[in-house]
């Protein structure tokens, strides 16, 4: 694979100058990583299916009487909170211990360190997928006016990732 050339956007604005790829190496371009980013989320959505599935059939066989009919803002905080939790130990987890999610290794794609580094810390690959964190909002408050404001950042910020 031939590395691409050096394309500075804007001297200066640091933010939109890109680094050149490493030797050996080019940077996937936005599709592939999305590919990447829909499979990931479809094995998210079979693993938290399933161990839905189990807790809630033990939930009803232990507490038959029990309510799991959970809505509104305590259930929805803490549901936000463990979903968040789960997101970035899963996304950061997978790109810290191997350089990659399960998506990113099908498509044969990696992460590097901001440095340089063959595989990221565990802080900066938590870091890079925090705005992940964000695009897990959902029906949290119980409120259809936070819901929807919480549903407004939510896409401001898969406009942002996009563009960035």
């Amino acid at each position: 694979m031939s590395t691409p050339e050096y394309t500075g956007q804007d001297p200066d604005n640091p933010a939109l100058v890109s680094k050149p790829a490493p030797e050996r190496y080019r940077y996937a371009g936005p599709w592939i990583r999305f590919a990447a980013l829909v499979i990931d989320n479809v094995i998210l959505f079979a693993v938290v299916f399933a161990l839905s599935m189990g807790i809630g059939m033990f939930l009803v066989a232990a507490y038959p009487s029990a309510n799991l009919d959970m809505d509104g803002w305590p259930a929805g905080a803490v549901t936000y909170v463990v979903a968040s939790v789960a997101l970035l130990g899963w996304f950061g987890g997978w790109q810290h211990g191997l350089g990659a999610t399960p998506g990113m290794l099908v498509l044969k794609l990696r992460v590097r360190g901001p440095s340089g580094e063959s595989k990221p810390s565990l802080g900066a690959a938590v870091t890079r997928n925090l705005p992940i964190v964000l695009l897990s909002f959902g029906d949290i408050s119980g409120d259809d006016t936070i819901d929807t404001l919480l549903g407004l950042v939510t896409f401001v910020v898969y406009v942002a990732i996009g563009i960035t």
